[in-house]
């Protein structure tokens, strides 16, 4: 049994912003726009 805990973004900073044209919003492929996220896996082999 494999049992597996991943934390994203623990304290829930919003996003740097980017200040280009025309969106003015961040970039996505620093940031992970959905905030805080925890992910549990368990994986079992027989």
């Amino acid at each position: 049994m494999v049992i597996g805990i991943n934390a994203i973004n623990v304290f829930d900073k919003n996003a740097p912003r980017l200040y280009n044209p025309p969106d003015f919003s961040f970039d996505p492929n620093v940031h992970d726009a959905r905030g805080r996220l925890i992910n549990l896996s368990i994986q079992l082999n027989f």
